[in-house]
Formats: C-alpha cells, sequence, structure tokens
C-alpha cells in the first residue's frame, strides 16, 4: 500500500508535497489499533478504507490489499492480545499502550520536510550572523541559535519509543522515584517522572532567580517581543499557568506552577501533568497569566515546543530502574 503512488510532478524545495501519495498508510497504522481495540465489532474493511484517506483514483490492486489487510490486521491484535501478559499490567493497560504509541510512532515527522527545515536553519543562520558580531566566541551564546535549531529539530523527530526510554537525561531521585527523558528546551528542564507504585508526571522546571519580597527573573527564559528575560511579583508566579497539548491540539488541558526550592537551593517554578504508563507524545504549550493583568508567553513566535516523551509502563521502569547509579547520581546517553 506504502509503495501506490500518483502521477504527479513535486518540488519539495518550495513545501511539502502530500498529493504524491494514493494512500496515507502511516494515517491508517496511527488510527487503527484505538478503533479495533475500542470496537471489537468494527466494520474492519470500512475503517481501514476510511483510514487511508485515498485520494484520486484508486488503483486496481488497492482492493486486493485492503481485502488482506482486513483480514490479518485483526489476527494479529487478537495473538498480541493474548501473549500479553508478561509484558504488559494488564490486557486495559495493553491496549492503551498500544494504541497510544501506535498514534505517537506515526506522526508525520514535518520538520524533517525539505522546506521546512531549509527555512528553520536559514532562520538560525540568519539570527547567528546577526548575534555573532556582538557575541564573544567563547560564550556558550555564540552559536546558539543554530545548536537549539537542530537539537530541537532532532529532539521532535524522534518516534522510536526505545530510543525516548533511553535517550536524556536519567537519575533516582529518592527510594522507587525516577527521573527519567531529562532535556532542557528554549530554557525549560523536561522529564518524565515515575514512581514504583504506578504513577507518572511530565516534569517541567524553570530557574528563578530573586525572592518573594522583590519578585523573580526567568533568566533562562525568552519570550516574544521582550529582549530581557521575564520578571514576576510572587502573586503572578503563582498564577501563572502553562496550557498545552500532546497530541496536536485535539484536545488541550492547563497546570499551574509550583515554586519549590531544587536539591541546589535554588527556587524553581515547576509543573507537573498527570500521564498514564505507556502513553507517548510531543509536549507543546504557551504560559498564561492573569495577576497584575492578563498576557501570555510564546516562545518568539511559536509555542514551547519540541519535547517528545516516552512514558513507562512498570516493565519498563523495572529495566531502566536497575541500570540507575545510587540516589542522585545522573546518567546521560544523548
Amino acid at each position: 500500500m506504502a509503495g501506490l503512488s500518483a502521477a504527479t510532478k513535486v518540488n519539495i524545495d518550495k513545501a511539502p508535497a502530500p498529493d504524491a501519495s494514493t494512500v496515507d498508510i502511516f494515517h491508517l497504522l496511527a488510527v487503527l489499533p484505538e478503533q479495533l481495540l475500542a470496537n471489537p465489532e468494527l466494520d474492519f474493511a470500512t475503517a481501514v478504507r476510511e483510514g487511508l484517506l485515498v485520494q484520486g483514483e484508486e488503483p486496481e490492486q488497492l482492493e486486493g490489499l485492503l481485502q488482506t489487510l482486513a483480514e490479518l490486521y485483526p489476527q494479529v491484535m487478537a495473538a498480541a492480545i493474548a501473549h500479553s501478559g508478561p509484558f504488559y499490567d494488564g490486557e486495559q493497560a495493553m491496549q492503551r499502550s498500544v494504541a497510544a504509541r501506535a498514534a505517537f510512532e506515526n506522526r508525520p515527522i514535518d520538520r524533517l520536510q525539505r522546506a521546512v527545515l531549509r527555512d528553520t536553519l536559514n532562520a538560525a543562520i540568519d539570527e547567528f550572523r546577526r548575534s555573532s558580531r556582538t557575541t564573544q566566541v567563547d560564550s556558550p551564546a555564540y552559536a546558539a541559535t543554530i545548536r537549539e535549531a537542530v537539537d530541537k529539530t532532532v529532539a521532535a523527530s524522534v518516534r522510536s519509543i526505545e530510543g525516548l526510554l533511553a535517550s536524556g537525561r536519567s537519575r533516582q531521585l529518592s527510594e522507587g522515584v525516577y527521573e527519567l527523558e531529562g532535556r532542557t528546551i528554549d530554557g525549560i528542564d523536561y522529564a518524565v517522572r515515575a514512581w514504583d507504585d504506578g504513577k507518572r508526571r511530565l516534569h517541567l522546571g524553570i530557574p528563578l532567580e530573586g525572592n518573594d519580597d522583590d519578585g523573580y527573573a526567568l533568566p533562562t527564559l525568552r519570550v516574544e517581543s521582550e529582549a530581557q528575560p521575564p520578571f514576576l511579583h510572587r502573586d503572578q508566579l503563582d498564577a501563572l499557568a502553562f496550557r498545552f497539548t500532546t497530541d496536536g491540539w485535539q484536545n488541550t488541558q492547563e497546570v499551574v506552577a509550583k515554586v519549590t526550592i531544587d536539591e541546589s537551593g535554588r527556587p524553581v517554578a515547576e509543573f507537573d501533568i498527570p500521564v498514564l504508563g505507556g502513553e507517548a507524545g510531543m509536549l507543546e504549550g504557551l504560559f498564561h497569566c492573569t495577576s497584575r493583568g492578563d498576557f501570555w508567553w510564546h516562545d518568539g513566535t511559536s509555542n514551547f515546543r519540541g519535547y517528545t516523551y516516552a512514558v513507562p509502563d512498570r516493565h519498563e521502569l523495572a529495566g531502566l530502574a536497575e541500570s540507575l547509579r545510587p540516589t542522585g547520581s545522573v546518567l546521560d546517553w544523548q
């Protein structure tokens, strides 16, 4: 099916060319597990045809391929469920994990499309040419724009669950509590936190400088239309919210900041997002505050994004925990 394509001329230097394909096999593989697992009585042949998003004239061979897939796919899923016992925390956990990870692993890798990547790198190069005139060569900020453009593109393009689970900084926070997949993107420290008892959280941390009386600067953050790092009073920090999505804005949620002191004694604004073991996705969001006004923070002209994650289930966490050193140690596999 993936080889079925339309006779068309495209110029990938100008824009993506979705019309070059007759069927969208990746969309089908992304939505099929959830549909089948949610409805065992599903009219599978119809679901396959709808999931393929057929465009243009149907090739003659499509009908045969469609019927073959409609016959074999439910058998494969039934066999997987029957043998899933040793590998998942139950049938429901298996179904949730398969559906979530299929949707994630088959998402388009749009940032690596030639036209998109060209525009991203050209913008980073232009910014480097501008800022490098006044930045010391030995300064970490000297090539930061190019480095961040490459790092964010690569991070947002990962679709391997195993690769994500083994990526970034990992450490044991305390007995039975682990921080995994730690990465810093646009001044925000991201990580997946996992507990032996099954609790899972996406964790965001933003370093602070200041105190309750004088207010706090957020020195690592750069927001739209502001040349300097943002500054907030304590009551504004307490009202600061992160509105986010993990599925491309099909659904949105919001969490509120909590000011804490980290292990090095510095104040940090933290955000914790509840998630379930087996989930995977790409986090994207923006900050909103209604104290002393009503304002939104974007990362330049776009939302804060680029953090892809996989949430370990119980079995995966057990394997990862074995590889960690005693409390406080950090492993960096990037």
